[in-house]
């Protein structure tokens, strides 16, 4: 049975809350939580590093969630919450507008994001992941923004000529040909519809 927690809580570190539980407002909750499925946080929670939640869950707006967290399948956050580094997001999330999530994140499939989503210290006009293009199963996540497109696989961050050069050094000319094809389609897709992804760039 889910209980309701009500406002201006603060909650330590390595709690367990279970399945269908309600929080409140401003709560406050350390590191190393574990949230079950299907529970409900309302508007401007901070969360420290390293939670856990489950599938299904939803946050409200203005969160801030630190370094380290992993959030399961189908949860639906809200608007303008901020994401530390390194957090893992699994399948079929959606994210609201003008959510920012720091660097190396892992985003799972079937993401869908809002407008004015900030990544890598960008402002993204689009974005792709692709992965197992070079039999690694690694990761690539492609970032359409206005000064032109970021490149995030594993350790490395940077432009795409610079993704391409480095590739190509390695041998991995496949590799390199595919990812550039894919991110300058993506790119020349935005141009086509005139999408910035919500950020008025004039």
């Amino acid at each position: 049975m889910g209980k309701n927690f009500g406002n201006c809580n603060t909650l330590g570190d390595g709690n367990t809350l279970g399945n269908c539980n309600t929080l409140g407002d401003w709560n406050t909750l350390g590191n190393r939580n574990t949230f079950g499925n299907c529970n409900t946080l309302d508007d401007e929670n901070t969360l420290g590093n390293r939670n856990t939640f489950g599938n299904c869950n939803t946050l409200g707006n203005w969160n801030t969630l630190d370094d380290e967290n992993t959030l399961g399948n189908r949860n639906t956050l809200g608007n303008r919450n901020t994401f530390g580094n390194c957090i893992t997001l699994g399948d079929g999330n959606t994210l609201g507008d003008g959510n920012t999530l720091g660097d190396g994140n892992k985003l799972g499939n079937r993401l869908k994001i809002g407008k004015r989503f900030t990544c890598e210290g960008v402002k993204v006009h689009a974005f792709m992941c692709l992965s197992n293009v070079d039999g690694s199963e690694r990761q690539i996540q492609v970032f359409i923004h206005k000064e032109g497109i970021l490149i995030r696989a594993g350790c490395f961050k940077g432009s795409l000529e610079e993704f391409c050069k480095k590739a190509k050094d390695e041998g991995k000319t496949r590799y390199a040909a595919v990812v550039k094809a894919a991110a300058l389609a993506l790119q020349q897709d935005c141009v086509d519809k005139n999408d910035t992804g919500g950020w008025d760039e004039n």
